[in-house]
């Protein structure tokens, strides 16, 4: 669903920010 392909992406986003 398109949620999950939204969570995926702010997960990664998270992900992200924090290995900067």
């Amino acid at each position: 669903t398109k949620n999950v392909r939204e969570a995926r992406h702010l997960k990664l986003k998270k992900f992200s920010r924090r290995f900067g």
